[in-house]
Formats: structure tokens, sequence, C-alpha cells
């Protein structure tokens, strides 16, 4: 038997955009701050945070290589040739610079 209290014909269903219930709307600072204090003091799983590690090591396990050499970093070969950080990240990316490259180690 049915219970009318509960025929709601969109639950367990996904609502995108205006269909949501919180389309347009913000919650309010007072459920903000409850909403953090539940999640104040849980650790995540200790295989969240190796996911986190391994994905910050292979972001940045690469190599430089310029014409001056290899380098460990782009600051390091910035600093190696006499220009920004910034500069450096741009010329790898850039095809007009062919002998400036980065690979993964």
């Amino acid at each position: 038997m049915s219970n009318p209290d509960y025929d709601i014909p969109h639950f367990g269903k996904r609502q995108f955009g205006e269909s949501n219930g919180m389309w347009g709307k913000e919650h309010t600072d007072e459920t903000k701050a409850k909403m953090s204090a539940v999640r104040k003091g849980v650790k995540k799983p200790e295989a969240h945070a190796q996911k986190l590690r391994q994905n910050i090591m292979d972001r940045f396990a690469i190599e430089v290589v310029t014409p001056l050499g290899t380098f460990e970093s782009h600051a390091e070969a910035a600093k190696a040739h006499g220009i920004a950080r910034s500069t450096m990240t741009r010329r790898l990316d850039n095809d007009n610079f062919p002998d400036f490259y980065a690979k993964k180690t």
C-alpha cells in the first residue's frame, strides 16, 4: 500500500537547473555555519590523502629542458635564463620555442 505523504514524483531523481529546488537561492549564513560544523574534525580516509599526495607529486615531477640544460623546475630554468617564471611557463607552452619543453620524470 502506498502512503500519499511519500509519493513524491521527483524523489530519487537528480534535478538540474531551474527544476532544482535550490535554483537561484543561496544558503543562509546560519545554514552554512551548521554544514561547516558537521564537517569539522571529520578526517578523510588515508586512501584519499595518498591520492592527493600522488597527484601533487605527479604534477611537479617534471624536467624542464632548455638550450641551457635540464632543470628540475620552471623556477630553476627561469633563473638560469634570467627571465620570470611565468615567461618560462609561456615558452614551454608555446610552439615558437621548440627548444623549451617539459617532460615527466
